[in-house]
């Protein structure tokens, strides 16, 4: 299965990459025939396509903009049907707006050059995305010098300026280095992998997590909008914060367990079925299968059928969590004497 999904894969580059290479044929054949004129290669897109939901990519056509002293011309093809365009306007006639990058305009700037004859949303053709805001910016001020959108309006959005946007980051850090620290510092507490795995796999704590990022993803978008976090820095730092929340999950689970357990770890009665791998003696109580595969060793001194005690927090919450202080003990002595 995983061949068949790799294949598919390397098929889909492929296909991305020739029609790649198909762009850029149609694009040099529209720029050849401008040799001495001022020209500058871009996207473009009708505010409709951008509105559009049933869409891959946010550039509609791939063409150049051809400055014409008191007219520009917008050359191009259409991608869905290769079919060729032009469009002669008066630089008297056009207003244009810079809008920008958007949530749904892909890692591009884009502005808009609205006319009699309608709008049309253009972007630099950069290959590096991250210099699209600036080579946008040229266009502009070499095409309509008039232009004066000022620095504020054209320059990066800045994450550290923005009250909300360093909130959001602060709470990534730290849930990030919770989840680390907690899991694998200063915690006694341990999940076994087999119980991860059922609460990985559980319907309805899958449910509940993907209700609960949602919702989570939601509110946080809204509320670094509406603190003037532009949609694509919104939708990072969403992703970022979702991402950390999912990862500390599990360790504040365990930390709520642990907190509202109402006694003390407890020995619990295993036995030994094979080396290194034991079952709860009593299989109506929940007890996760033990398995130490990095411990033979130790386990070899156990024959199988004999039965040893594992010690386990138990909470409200239902986590069997192995209580390294009191299991330890015995591992590490036998490991101090065997040298």
């Amino acid at each position: 299965m995983i061949y068949i999904v790799q294949l598919f894969a390397v098929a889909c580059l492929v296909w991305v990459l020739w029609q790649n290479r198909q762009q850029k044929k149609l694009q040099d054949a529209l720029v050849k025939p401008l040799r001495g004129k001022r020209f500058w290669r871009i996207h473009l897109a009708r505010p409709s396509y951008h509105d559009s939901f049933w869409r891959l990519s946010p550039v509609e056509a791939t063409g150049v903009l051809v400055d014409d002293d008191d007219k520009v011309r917008f050359l191009g093809f259409r991608l869905r049907n290769k079919k060729q365009f032009e469009v002669v306007l008066n630089k008297s006639e056009v207003t244009i707006t810079w809008l920008g990058r958007q949530m749904f305009s892909g890692p591009f700037y884009w502005a808009e050059c609205a006319s009699p004859q309608g709008s049309l949303l253009f972007c630099a053709d950069n290959r590096n995305v991250l210099q699209s805001r600036s080579a946008l910016r040229d266009i502009l001020s070499s095409a309509f010098p008039a232009l004066d959108f000022g620095e504020e309006t054209t320059a990066d959005f800045a994450l550290e300026k923005s009250p909300r946007s360093i909130t959001t980051m602060v709470a990534f850090f730290g849930l990030f280095f919770f989840s680390m620290i907690d899991s694998f510092v200063i915690s006694r507490y341990e999940l076994t992998d087999a119980q991860i795995v059922s609460l990985i796999f559980n319907p309805l704590v899958m449910a509940a997590t993907l209700l609960a990022t949602g919702v989570l993803g939601f509110l946080a978008f809204q509320w670094l909008r509406r603190g003037g976090v532009p949609s694509m820095e919104s939708w990072g730092l969403v992703a970022l914060l979702t991402a950390t929340c999912l990862g500390a999950a599990l360790p504040g689970a365990k930390r709520v367990d642990q907190w509202l357990a109402d006694a003390p770890s407890k020995e619990y009665r295993y036995r030994v079925v094979e080396i290194a791998r034991l079952k709860p003696v009593d299989p109506n109580l929940g007890l996760p299968v033990m398995w130490f595969p990095r411990a033979k060793d130790y386990w070899q001194q156990f024959p199988v059928g004999s039965e040893y005690t594992i010690p386990f927090l138990h909470g409200p919450l239902g986590l069997w969590q192995l209580d390294h202080e009191l299991f330890d003990p015995p591992l590490l002595k036998f490991y101090d004497k065997k040298g």
